[in-house]
């Protein structure tokens, strides 16, 4: 069987290789050239072949399970955020991946935050669709970047995808490095953000928080500013999933917080 279906294939890739003869039209009636009938029905019957040939795998599952793999893939949504420890990214990224799981979607997250109480870089992952195969986001993937420190974001900048969109706070927290010596910290940031993100949301998200009270709702107004991208996830599922995961005393301050980040 299955080598009847392979001498049909090779079949029909010779024809669709056979060059066509056809007289040149007049110079009046010029138009798009078709594709010979002939050669039309040789690609429908090569289709047909073929499917007959992964039918016929001693494994079919398999192939169906990869197609299945790429396609579902292919319709996740990616979400990198990045920050310094004591910002609350990682609160963020449950709030992200809350929303998410309220709305029905597969979730999964992934997080690094090392020396991240001493000030040092976080970084999480969120990963949400109808079949989510992996936790791990990667370079050029994201279909969003939000970040809570402007220099954070040209450093996990490579993971936004072409066309993503990057939000980001313009604070800026002089890391150890800077301070003893060992590195300086770039004087031209703003310019290289609008350079490296041409989708860029750039705001000033600790003066916002202060405003309303409280500079640690930073991130929330961060995720405000961010859930218009994430269309798929309404504003009454952020509301609730705001609820899920904070303590009861500062449900309404963030609840208006992430209102603000919508409208900044």
């Amino acid at each position: 069987m299955v080598d009847m279906v392979e001498a049909v294939c090779s079949l029909c890739l010779s024809l669709l290789s056979t060059p066509t003869t056809k007289a040149a039209p007049s110079p009046a009636y010029q138009s798009t050239p078709a594709i010979p009938l002939f050669q039309g029905s040789a690609i429908a019957f090569f289709c047909f072949a073929a499917t007959l040939y992964l039918l016929s795998n001693s494994h079919p599952q398999s192939i169906l399970r990869d197609i299945f793999f790429f396609a579902s893939e292919s319709m996740n949504r990616n979400i990198v955020l990045c920050g310094v420890g004591g910002q609350g990214i990682l609160l963020s990224a449950k709030i992200i991946a809350s929303a998410a799981e309220l709305t029905g979607f597969q979730v999964t997250t992934h997080e690094i935050h090392g020396m991240a109480q001493r000030g040092g870089s976080v970084t999480a992952q969120i990963r949400y669709g109808r079949h989510v195969h992996s936790p791990l986001i990667l370079e050029g993937q994201a279909d969003v970047l939000a970040s809570l420190e402007a220099c954070e974001a040209l450093r996990f900048g490579h993971y936004l995808r072409p066309g993503g969109l990057a939000v980001v706070s313009s604070q800026r927290l002089i890391p150890v490095t800077v301070s003893t010596g060992q590195a300086r910290y770039p004087e031209d940031l703003d310019q290289r953000l609008q350079q490296a993100f041409p989708r860029l949301i750039l705001r000033d998200f600790c003066a916002l928080a202060s405003e309303l009270g409280d500079v640690r709702m930073s991130n929330t107004i961060m995720l405000g500013a961010l859930a218009a991208e994430l269309a798929e996830i309404t504003a009454a599922t952020w509301n609730e999933a705001i609820k899920l995961c904070l303590k009861p005393a500062f449900i309404n301050s963030n609840l208006a917080a992430f209102e603000a980040g919508a409208k900044a």
